[in-house]
């Protein structure tokens, strides 16, 4: 009897996996397949009324949730603002094209912009047949504008394109401070909390004020015969300097102050800037280096600006 144990008790343990499969196959055979439902699921497309086109480049969306005439009528309307808008402030072009479509006035305007070069001295001669080929190619592109303004008039300007000295003017030596935002909008709570009297000017030219340094020679190329010409008309001295380049005139001329489109031009007037702010008594904030004051009649003035931009307030 003691063996007949010893053998039960040996197919227990040698038959777990056997019960077990046969445990799961009597649970499974209760199941009924007839009790099985199949889930399905319908998937819709989400209603897209508050978008109005996706057409082309532009993406249009309704925010206003409205319907498609009035959303169209908003668009119409919004692009009626924005291109009224763009008109009035972005209406500037090159002087080419302003000289064929304002004829002599857009000429006469490039006159009085390069009778203020010539005025302050902003632009000099130079021995052109001495210049080398690296300082003809380093020379500076003229870029003549011209600005319809609101009244009408007609304004030209003339600047540089300075995107060339990128490939040799290191950046610390350009960067320029300028007033932040939590500056202004301190001195504007200080104006009104104290409520000061206050001035709001800008300083006509004020690049053309500041010199290049000595150790510093920069070039500007005038080309075109319409420039050129007019070049030669401010200042008769130019034209034994005109020179034909691939059947073009150029003109080479020698920058004397921080034109307009230089890339150490605003560090230039900011240097000047400060240097006469200091002479006159002013002390640069130290946590704002576009911030001054001074102390007048024992009421402090406070002076901010943003390059050629001021704001000005004393009690």
């Amino acid at each position: 009897m003691q063996e007949d144990r010893q053998t039960e008790a040996t197919l227990a343990l040698e038959q777990p996996e056997a019960r077990s499969e046969n445990a799961t196959q009597e649970v499974r055979s209760e199941i009924s397949t007839d009790n099985a439902v199949e889930g399905k699921r319908t998937r819709a497309p989400a209603p897209r009324f508050n978008i109005g086109s996706t057409a082309g480049k532009k993406y249009h969306v309704n925010m206003l949730e409205i319907g498609s005439d009035l959303f169209s009528h908003f668009e119409k309307v919004r692009y009626g603002l924005f291109k009224t808008s763009v008109g009035i402030c972005f209406n500037q072009m090159t002087a080419s094209k302003g000289i064929k479509l304002f004829g002599p006035k857009a000429i006469a305007a490039m006159f009085k912009e390069y009778k203020q070069l010539d005025d302050l001295q902003v632009l000099g001669r130079v021995d052109v047949d001495g210049l080398t080929d690296e300082q003809k190619r380093r020379a500076l592109r003229a870029v003549n504008l011209i600005k319809e303004k609101r009244c009408g008039k007609i304004k030209g300007r003339t600047v540089a394109d300075g995107s060339v000295q990128r490939k040799y003017v290191p950046r610390d030596e350009v960067a320029t401070p300028t007033l932040s935002l939590e500056a202004l909008m301190a001195v504007l709570l200080i104006n009104a909390f104290e409520e000061r009297d206050v001035a709001v000017f800008d300083v006509p030219g004020a690049y053309l004020h500041a010199d290049i340094p000595d150790d510093k020679f920069v070039l500007l190329k005038v080309e075109g015969e319409y420039f050129v010409d007019i070049m030669c008309e401010v200042n008769p001295e130019y034209k034994e300097d005109v020179r034909m380049e691939k059947g073009k005139k150029v003109l080479y001329v020698q920058i004397l102050k921080a034109l307009y489109g230089m890339i150490e031009s605003a560090l230039l007037w900011y240097t000047l800037y400060t240097e006469v702010l200091q002479k006159e008594g002013f002390e640069i904030n130290p946590y704002d280096k576009c911030v001054a004051n001074k102390m007048i009649d024992g009421k402090q003035c406070t002076l901010a600006w943003y390059v050629d931009d001021n704001i000005l307030s004393h009690v």
